[in-house]
């Protein structure tokens, strides 16, 4: 069978997925709009631990992500409310910009590649940093998140990460 769901227009979806992903002038990551959503996407799933397949098209400047498996419908109604809540949470950001309020060093960023049908956990604060999109494309693997891990389990809670990758 299989799912489609429309993302949005190519440009809106541009800004909400911080494509590219890359801010420095040397770049050493080298992806394409529907690859860096399907990053993020498989990560998400991951987290889920779901069993769906996904990939994206560009259909008349619409991004579509289109999604195989059991578990496929469980994103129809999150990812559209998700990336809504995102433009406005961009349109917010603009409107800092233009009242000159936004800092020359600050980045638009969603939390993208959580987990968004079975969370089981929420962190606020002021983040992600940079190297999160440039380098590791994983929010599990920021200092911030792994420093929180190694404390819980300090303190005798069960973590579980998904897909956890060691830094080189």
């Amino acid at each position: 069978m299989g799912t489609s769901i429309k993302l949005g227009d190519e440009a809106l979806i541009r800004l909400l997925y911080s494509y590219p992903n890359n801010s420095n002038e040397v770049g050493f990551l080298s992806q394409t709009l529907e690859q860096t959503i399907e990053t993020w996407f498989r990560s998400t799933v991951s987290r889920d631990e779901l069993k769906i397949t996904a990939s994206v098209s560009l259909q008349g400047g619409q991004v579509h992500l289109n999604l195989a498996g059991v578990d496929e419908a469980a994103y129809a109604a999150v990812l559209p409310a998700y990336l809504k809540a995102g433009a406005t949470a961009l349109q917010a950001s603009l409107g800092l910009n233009a009242a000159k309020k936004w800092l020359y060093n600050w980045r638009f960023v969603l939390p993208h590649g959580l987990a968004m049908v079975r969370h089981r956990s929420v962190q606020l604060l002021h983040f992600p940093p940079d190297y999160v999109l440039e380098r590791d494309q994983d929010y599990l693997l920021a200092h911030t998140t792994t420093r929180w891990a190694e404390l819980l389990v300090k303190t005798g809670v069960r973590v579980h990460f998904s897909q956890r990758r060691s830094r080189s």
